[in-house]
């Protein structure tokens, strides 16, 4: 594990990783919650794929949208100590206290089940969910803010790795991949289960960070006119925006991740495989 995927971290993501991992064996629940944010292809679910598979049986596959949105979706976490899963497109945390609820906001989460009683089970140990872009949070301040960033730990893969050629279906064997989780428990413990991670500040200024240029470019009126009646496509919007960035020296968002930030503003469809939004429309120049 640690010749395959060590050189895909800087130094300090290695070790918020290794931390991180740390808790999925470790005595305690921690009520943690970790983000494994980079490039497509560079090996981020491959690397799940092989450290889940030892401990699959205490592992829950769920995505944060179904934890979130879902009423029966957190079933899947009965007789389960781990959430993980591999997020697909856009992820928008529209309900923060409901993701602080799951990790540890009590001891005991409340299950709905499908055509049967609902029943209490111990809150999960952690959380482990690896995405494209960054999240768009749907609401900012707050206790229920600071209660999330408490659990959270964002994790970056490098852009580009040296010598890194990628590979499909690589496997692990699953001793050696339980003898690294168990590497990352001692690890852990030699810090005295003191999790290393970026700071709340560092982190939300990230999260915000790709809403809000966005956003600002939303607010431009020599760009984006508000419009009840208006429509734009997708790509369209995207090309004014990089235009925007381009201009202003500002580093762009993925495709993604912009779609799902306007998307809190405006309303989102498809139409012949084509994203839409509609309530505005871009200046004529």
């Amino acid at each position: 594990m640690y010749r395959l995927w060590r050189n895909h971290f800087e130094n300090a993501d290695w070790e918020y990783l290794v931390h991180s991992l740390g808790t999925w064996l470790a005595p305690y629940r921690f009520r943690h919650i970790a983000f494994l944010i980079g490039p497509t292809g560079i090996g981020k679910s491959t690397l799940v794929s092989n450290l889940t598979r030892p401990i699959s049986s205490v592992v829950a596959w769920v995505s944060l949208r179904s934890l979130t949105s879902y009423i029966f979706g957190r079933e899947a976490l009965i007789g389960r100590q781990l959430v993980v899963h591999t997020e697909r497109g856009e992820v928008i945390l529209r309900n923060l206290d409901v993701i602080n609820n799951i990790f540890g906001e009590s001891d005991y989460i409340e299950v709905p089940r499908k055509f049967k009683p609902t029943i209490w089970i111990p809150c999960p140990k952690a959380g482990f969910f690896v995405m494209n872009d960054p999240p768009v949070l749907h609401e900012y301040g707050g206790e229920t803010q600071r209660g999330f960033l408490d659990r959270l730990s964002i994790v970056f893969t490098r852009q580009e790795v040296p010598g890194f050629t990628p590979r499909k279906d690589v496997r692990v064997d699953p001793a050696e991949a339980f003898k690294f989780l168990l590497w990352c428990r001692v690890k852990l413990e030699e810090s005295n289960w003191e999790i290393r991670r970026r700071s709340q500040e560092e982190m939300l200024e990230y999260l915000t960070q790709s809403t809000n240029t966005a956003l600002r470019f939303l607010e431009d009126p020599n760009y984006v006119v508000k419009d009840p009646s208006g429509r734009v496509k997708g790509s369209d919007l995207y090309e004014a925006y990089l235009k925007w960035c381009t201009e202003r020296g500002i580093t762009p968002v993925g495709r993604a991740a912009f779609y799902a930030t306007v998307a809190t503003k405006y309303a989102k469809y498809e139409r012949e495989k084509t994203v839409w939004f509609k309530g505005l429309r871009l200046k004529e120049k």
